[in-house]
């Protein structure tokens, strides 16, 4: 997943010795779609792995062949056209395949719509201390330290290829924990913990990071009982 993550290419020599021959790994694989870049790194094809060691496209048995000085990568819908993403999907459903982790729900926001690097859609989205915190647990967040008088106001996920934390923030929460009224504020993407003055330019972020950090972001807001007009007057402080 945080290769997936953060776009990480393999040569296709090493995905092959590492990977694919490996007498576990080959076989976890088989339950993720792949995609082929040439040596530039554009997209040639997109392609699952069978335990036959052959490779095919969602085109239903069409076959994929793999060649020295071209890379593979974790599939992502953020590296495909909505075409190739819903073909994947269908095939995926048809073949009952189980995948390791979801490559093809979360979608790139529309970064347009924000200022230094902090989306703040669902600012105002109200919901109990104890669902957001469960709902980020579930999705391999951390609470951040907590402040004078144990007060905390964000969650956070690591990825160490990267050195980057997705962040997400909100109107808070105390030690030890109550269940309480809280608002979904913001998420930003930094290089240290908990820094939004310094955070990072959407447009300067692997698109996989970004559109799952935001898929992060939204099932939180999901979650919520949705935005009220009048969140400011629901916070308990």
């Amino acid at each position: 997943y945080q290769a997936m993550c953060a776009e990480r290419r393999w040569r296709v020599e090493d995905w092959r010795e590492y990977l694919q021959h490996h007498p576990l790994v080959s076989r976890l694989i088989q339950d993720l779609v792949w995609l082929q870049l040439d040596k530039n790194g554009q997209l040639i094809n997109s392609f699952r792995s069978n335990e036959k060691g052959y490779f095919t496209t969602n085109e239903y048995g069409a076959e994929v062949l793999l060649y020295e000085n071209q890379f593979i990568t974790v599939a992502h819908s953020a590296l495909l056209s909505s075409d190739d993403t819903a073909q994947w999907q269908a095939y995926l459903k048809v073949y009952k395949v189980n995948t390791l982790f979801d490559q093809f729900s979360a979608s790139l926001p529309d970064i347009g719509k924000f200022k230094d690097g902090i989306i703040d859609d669902r600012l105002g989205w109200l919901m109990d201390s104890f669902t957001l915190r469960d709902v980020l647990k579930k999705l391999g967040y951390e609470r951040d330290n907590s402040e004078d008088g144990g007060y905390f106001y964000s969650y956070y996920k690591y990825f160490d290829s990267l050195n980057i934390y997705i962040n997400i923030e909100f109107s808070g929460s105390m030690l030890p924990e109550e269940n309480i009224p809280v608002v979904l504020y913001n998420l930003y993407f930094s290089n240290k913990k908990g820094i939004k003055d310094s955070a990072i330019a959407l447009d300067k972020l692997p698109k996989v990071l970004l559109a799952e950090g935001y898929a992060n972001y939204m099932a939180v807001a999901n979650a919520s009982s949705g935005f009220d007009p009048n969140w400011k007057d629901k916070l308990i402080w």
